[in-house]
Parts: C-alpha cells; sequence; structure tokens
C-alpha cells in the first residue's frame, strides 16, 4: 500500500481501483480506501454514524474498516484548507463501461456508434447522478481528469485502465456544464494537457477545454439543410481540407529521425495508389497549398523549409510530378536525402 499511495501521489498508477474503494479482508470484514489529495480529514458516512478514516499507510489514503460491503452507497465528508465537502467515492463505482462487445467492435474499426461510450456521458450509476469519462489512450502510463472540481489538479482523479487501451472514470455529483481536459502521462514521463477528442462540446479560442453536454433530449432542426446536401452533385460543391501538422508531434526529447516518429508510422502505410490518390513532390517551398484540377483527390506533402536551404530531388523525381505507384515507405528516405534541416512537414488529404 505504501508503494501504490506513491504512485497516486505521482500520477503513476494505472489501476487505482485495484487499492481504492472497498476491498474484502482475510478477516471478512471490508476495507475502504479513499483517495483525499492533500485533506486534513475524511469521514466515511454510511448506514450508521460517522466514521473517522485513518492514513496508516500513506497521508492521501483514508482507510477504514466496515464489518460488510458498503458498495457503492457511502459518501465521505473531508475537510481540506479549511472548506468542507461532502460527496461520493468515485473508486466505488467498479463496472466497466466499455463492454467487451465495445471494445471488440472498437478494436477492428466497426463501432458505428463509439460515440455513446467514448467522451463525457451524464448518467446514473447505482442511483447517483454524475458523469462517465472515457477514454482511448492505449500508450499512456496513467491518465486523469482535470477541471475546476479538483482544481486543475491531475492527482485527484486517476482513471481506471481497462482492456484495449480504454481508460475510464465516474465521477459523481458532475453536472452539464463542467469545464475539463485529460491529464495524459506517457511512459517516458512526459505530461500533456488534452481535450477530449469525442467531446460533445469545447469552449470557444483562445480556451481549447472541453465542456460536459447532455446529449439525450437535443433536438436536431437541419432536416431541410440536409435534405439539400442529399440533392446537391458533390463534384461542384467545395472541397474540405484536412490537415495534421506533424511538428507538432515532437517534442525535446523526442528521435529527430524519422525513426519512431508519427512520420514514420504515416509512411508504413500500403502503395499510395491502392489509396487511389496521387502524391505530388514539390522542389520549392510553398506558403500555400496548390490544387490540381486533374485530380479530385490529392495527397500533397508540403516542405516548409527556411530560406536559405535548396531542395535538391533525386533525378528521378521532378517537380511537381503526381506519381501514383509511389509507396510512402520510400518518403523518409527521400526527405533524409533532401531536406536535412527539414523544419515542419504538412500532411493534407483533400476530399471533394
Amino acid at each position: 500500500m505504501v508503494e501504490d499511495g506513491q504512485r497516486l501521489a505521482e500520477c503513476r498508477h494505472d489501476h487505482p481501483q485495484a487499492v481504492l474503494g472497498p476491498h474484502p479482508l482475510d478477516n471478512g470484514k471490508w476495507a475502504v480506501r479513499v483517495w483525499m489529495p492533500e485533506a486534513d480529514r475524511v469521514e466515511l458516512i454510511g448506514a450508521g454514524a460517522p466514521q473517522a478514516m485513518e492514513t496508516p499507510h500513506h497521508p492521501w489514503v483514508f482507510e477504514t474498516e466496515l464489518p460488510s460491503n458498503p458498495g457503492s452507497g457511502y459518501q465521505v465528508r473531508v475537510q481540506r484548507g479549511g472548506t468542507e465537502h461532502v460527496s461520493h467515492d468515485p473508486w466505488a463505482f467498479r463496472d466497466e463501461w466499455m463492454g467487451e462487445l465495445d471494445r471488440h467492435l472498437f478494436a477492428e474499426g466497426n463501432h458505428h456508434h463509439i460515440w455513446q461510450k467514448m467522451g463525457a456521458h451524464v448518467v446514473t450509476r447505482d442511483g447517483v447522478a454524475g458523469v462517465m469519462f472515457c477514454l482511448w489512450a492505449p500508450n499512456a502510463r496513467s491518465v486523469s481528469v482535470l477541471g475546476n472540481f479538483n482544481s486543475w489538479d491531475g492527482r485527484h482523479h486517476p482513471m481506471q485502465s481497462r482492456l484495449g487501451g480504454c481508460w475510464e472514470l465516474f465521477i459523481p455529483g458532475l453536472k452539464p456544464g463542467e469545464i475539463y481536459k485529460y491529464e495524459i502521462r506517457t511512459q517516458q514521463g512526459h505530461c500533456y494537457q488534452k481535450a477530449d477528442p469525442y467531446g460533445f462540446r469545447h469552449e470557444v479560442r483562445p480556451d481549447n477545454g472541453s465542456v460536459v453536454e447532455a446529449l439525450e433530449g437535443y433536438s436536431w432542426g437541419d432536416g431541410h439543410w440536409m435534405q439539400e446536401r442529399d440533392s446537391r452533385n458533390p463534384l461542384d460543391q467545395p472541397i474540405s481540407v484536412y490537415e495534421m501538422h506533424l511538428g507538432s508531434w515532437m517534442h525535446a526529447s523526442a528521435d529527430q529521425t524519422t525513426s519512431g516518429s508519427i512520420l514514420s508510422t504515416s509512411c508504413a502505410m500500403r502503395p499510395i495508389s491502392s489509396l487511389s490518390l496521387s502524391i505530388l513532390l514539390y522542389e520549392t517551398p510553398l506558403n500555400a497549398l496548390t490544387l490540381s484540377k486533374a485530380s479530385s483527390n490529392v495527397l500533397t506533402l508540403i516542405f516548409n523549409l527556411s530560406s536559405e536551404l535548396v531542395v535538391t530531388l533525386p533525378p528521378a523525381v521532378k517537380s511537381p510530378v503526381p506519381v501514383s505507384n509511389v509507396n510512402l515507405t520510400t518518403v523518409p528516405s527521400l526527405m533524409n536525402q533532401s531536406c536535412p534541416a527539414l523544419r515542419s512537414v504538412y500532411i493534407a488529404v483533400l476530399f471533394a
């Protein structure tokens, strides 16, 4: 328990429910452990009188023994920094949110209603209202939920790791309108605060937090627009451009070569010809995306270089030349030979 408490305090624990919440003891009783960082005093409120909780293993792991399993119905009264509040224990709600079938379909890429599981959902569990958070982060070491409800401190609400790379946590008492983010720590120890990729509402820039929003009861009013969209010819309509800036994936300790980077991952795809796309390699720096009218779907690599650099591509590649049979696995070597001081790379996929 001492080591578990230290891992929780350092945001390194991926299975908090293994030690927190109700747990059976060898003597037939049940131990209830509550995680409350920087709390001065914690009392358990159950069927009987409030019971003071002790900290025998870690200053922030409060525990007590009960004669029977309290389930998830108990509450805790917390005194911290001169304030007091009463709440349910998040780690007492142990049932999984993502079921086996959901994980299977999601892993296959065939879960057509994954938004009903991922994200922040206003739900009631065991008669207690709150918000269920679910995130897919298969390579994370630990994930926490951040918000005004915990002073944006990642130590307070560590999430539970589930099979398939999902992380879950039910926080009782939260309501629609709460701003939140995820604090994600990598295996290397880097810490990132990220908005919810499945969030149903978000703050307006320059703020970038996600906002808890209840989906039930919303009435769509776009029937007329949908009918008009279905009657249009998409080839005569404006295109949408989706862009990924690979430089944003790099950080100070990352390998500056393409090995192990997001670039090498994207370049390990099947031949570009099988995607019915074309690739354009440009020899000179570009400030804007140039479209080819000959192709309605274009995959373009744009090299943004400093002004003093000169890009030299192999003789076999002219600029610009559409190449339909280039395998993306050749792109890293092309870039290493041609762009030794590559500053940033954009991959833009255009859909008609």
